[in-house]
């Protein structure tokens, strides 16, 4: 067994696991934010369920990579949410701490896809429409 590859699919399970968590329970304090990035949370949280979808799909997908089953599905579910934290990030925030955690989960998350792309091969070659 690959153990890099081991330790990357937990570390990225655990990381959404807890963090989906907390945007339930609100275990780990975050900062608060100011400007746009502030506007943005209180839409995605506050004044709308899209939020708690969000979370609950991060838990799932962090899940099926800490068990192991159905990794790619995992990480089909966890890379779109992993592209809209980072933008968040980049564009939103600016703020060092959450855009360094952000590229350590960007790394993992594309180590993971080279692991298993055959599975994602099909998604990009052309195919034939019905």
């Amino acid at each position: 067994m690959n153990y890099l590859l081991l330790a990357a699919r937990v570390l990225l399970g655990v990381a959404f696991v807890v963090f989906g968590l907390n945007g339930f329970f609100g275990f780990i304090p975050i900062p608060e934010k100011s400007g746009v990035a502030h506007q943005f949370l209180e839409i995605l949280f506050g004044k709308s369920h899209y939020g708690a979808v969000i979370k609950g799909l991060e838990i799932f997908g962090g899940a099926l990579l800490i068990i192991g089953i159905f990794v790619p599905l995992g990480i089909l579910i966890l890379t779109p949410i992993l592209v809209n934290i980072t933008l968040f990030h980049v564009f939103l925030d600016k703020e060092p701490s959450g855009m360094i955690m952000a590229g350590v989960m960007c790394a993992l998350m594309l180590y993971l896809i080279g692991a298993h792309w055959s599975y994602f091969r099909p998604f990009l070659s052309p195919g034939q429409s019905s």
